[in-house]
Order: structure tokens, then C-alpha cells, then sequence
């Protein structure tokens, strides 16, 4: 960790959970750091939000990930049971435990799916469908978290941008003349 890097962490508490690694929440500070460069406590703080809110974003769509993969058990109980209709609950859900374990169910699985031209495809379309509004409020969520890091990235910038047109402003007025002495030239 460099010197500006442990500043930053110095102001913030680590949104860090359980099951995700410090040192990346740490690499990944490190990097926005040296790419943003933050030159006072204004910047260091809207540094800090943007990578508390970018984890969040981070977060929130590997969680996307796991809702539908936690669904394709029902999936399957449901696409052999009630969709197609090939077997009864019981032994959809038997055959849904071991699909998750053995190739040679996997393919027995395909075989069934493709008398009715679907492929596994359909049960991860099934996990989807299963989980729609889940999924449409994490992805409101996710939209909502990224506006935030926006918002705190175009104050950073926006703090810049004010600062360079004053320098700019002060620079021209010296070299105007206005309100400042001459540059003196001297000779020996």
C-alpha cells in the first residue's frame, strides 16, 4: 500500500464481507489511487466513495450470478414436472440433485430436453424467468449504486475543473496585466 493509499484507507471503514478478499479491495484501491492521483481530503473522499460504491456494483452482480445458479435445482424440477411434464415431482427432484453431480444424468437430462428441441439452456432461461423480479430490483439496485459512483467521479473532476479555471483565469489576468504587477526584467 502506498502513502496516499493508506491515507485514503485511514478514512474509510472497509466495506470488505466475509467471502470476499481484502487484499483485492485493497489492489483495487490502490489502483483507482494512482489513477486519480487525489491531491487534498476533498478528493480522497470522493476517491473513497467511488471505490466503496464501485465494490457495491461489484458485488451486487456476482450476486446476480449466484440467485440464478441457486435456481436451476427448481429449474429443473419444474421444467421436467410441470412444463414438460416427463416426470413426476419426486423424481424430478431426485433427478435435479443428481444433475449437479453426474455427467451421465447430464446427458440422460439433454436427451429428454431435446425431444422437445431445448437444450440446458432451458433451464437456465427457467432460473431466470423463476427470479425475474429479484432480478429486475438488483438491477435497479445496481443502476441506482452506479449513479451514485458517477455522481461522486464527476465531483472529483468537477472540483478539478473549477481549480484549473481559476488557475487559468489568475494566469491570463498576469498575463493581462490585470490586477498584478509586471513581470521585471532586470539588467546588469
Amino acid at each position: 500500500m502506498n502513502v496516499k493509499t493508506e491515507e485514503l484507507s485511514v478514512l474509510m471503514a472497509t466495506p470488505v464481507l466475509l467471502t470476499e478478499s481484502q487484499k483485492d479491495y485493497d489492489d483495487f484501491v490502490a489502483r483507482l489511487v494512482e489513477e486519480v492521483q487525489p491531491q487534498n481530503i476533498f478528493d480522497e473522499l470522493n476517491v473513497r466513495d467511488a471505490a466503496e460504491q464501485a465494490w457495491h456494483i461489484r458485488r451486487l452482480r456476482c450476486t446476480r450470478t449466484s440467485i440464478v445458479n441457486m435456481s436451476f435445482r427448481k429449474a429443473i424440477v419444474q421444467l421436467l414436472a410441470l412444463e414438460l411434464g416427463t416426470h413426476q415431482e419426486i423424481e424430478a427432484e431426485i433427478l435435479a440433485d443428481q444433475w449437479f453431480t453426474s455427467e451421465k444424468l447430464k446427458a440422460e437430462l439433454a436427451a429428454v430436453l431435446r425431444k422437445f428441441k431445448l437444450d440446458v439452456l432451458a433451464i437456465e432461461a427457467l432460473a431466470i424467468k423463476l427470479n425475474g423480479p429479484d432480478l429486475e430490483r438488483l438491477g435497479r439496485e445496481i443502476a441506482m449504486w452506479e449513479d451514485r459512483r458517477d455522481k461522486a467521479i464527476s465531483k472529483l473532476f468537477k472540483r478539478r475543473a473549477d481549480l484549473a479555471e481559476r488557475v487559468r483565469a489568475a494566469t491570463q489576468r498576469a498575463i493581462d496585466g490585470n490586477g498584478v504587477a509586471p513581470i521585471q526584467t532586470g539588467t546588469a
